[in-house]
């Protein structure tokens, strides 16, 4: 199955298109429909697996993501997604390369070495805390992008995507420094 931008990366569950093409978030999801031979993503993805087993290879690095595990994947990583175990079910947001570099664009610097770390170190474990602070993030984001109300749902978006990926960063240099 190619991993065409013009295709659904998710199939099953509850999925809202939000912001025209730029955001997805997707609910108990059964499958991540990316191929399971090596290719570029286009998007960014976040995934919350919330039981069962996926194994996710990013370059050369494997990681069979679990219950209670977040993996990020950033658009132009080389990927795929194999070995889906028969209960497995996650929440995913999927944001346009768009919506991600403009997400990136509010920060003064990210380093290049940033982007190469994140090939071997895009998943985490989370506590049941930091579990309940991503369900928090992930219905304020989907909540933002809803809201017809909100004249600036994009911009609020962008600010909520933009402190998630700092605390991604501030691992990354916290280990760098």
């Amino acid at each position: 199955m190619p991993n065409r931008d013009s295709e659904k990366l998710i199939t099953d569950g509850y999925t809202t298109t939000l912001l025209g093409d730029e955001l997805m978030v997707c609910e108990n999801m059964k499958h991540i429909r990316v191929t399971s031979v090596p290719s570029y993503t286009e998007v960014g993805m976040i995934i919350l697996c919330l039981r069962g087993t996926a194994k996710i290879c990013i370059f050369d690095n494997i990681h069979i993501l679990a219950k209670n595990e977040l993996a990020v994947i950033l658009p132009g990583q080389l990927v795929s997604i194999t070995e889906l175990s028969p209960d497995f079910l996650c929440n995913i947001v999927v944001l346009s390369r768009a919506l991600f570099d403009d997400t990136l664009s509010g920060f003064s610097r990210f380093s290049p070495l940033f982007f190469v770390y994140m090939r071997s170190h895009y998943w985490y474990e989370l506590t049941g805390e930091e579990i309940e602070r991503f369900k928090l993030f992930y219905g304020s984001l989907s909540q933002r992008a809803k809201d017809p109300t909100h004249f600036f749902r994009r911009e609020s978006v962008l600010l909520l995507l933009r402190i998630f990926y700092l605390d991604i960063y501030n691992e990354y240099y916290s280990k760098s420094h």
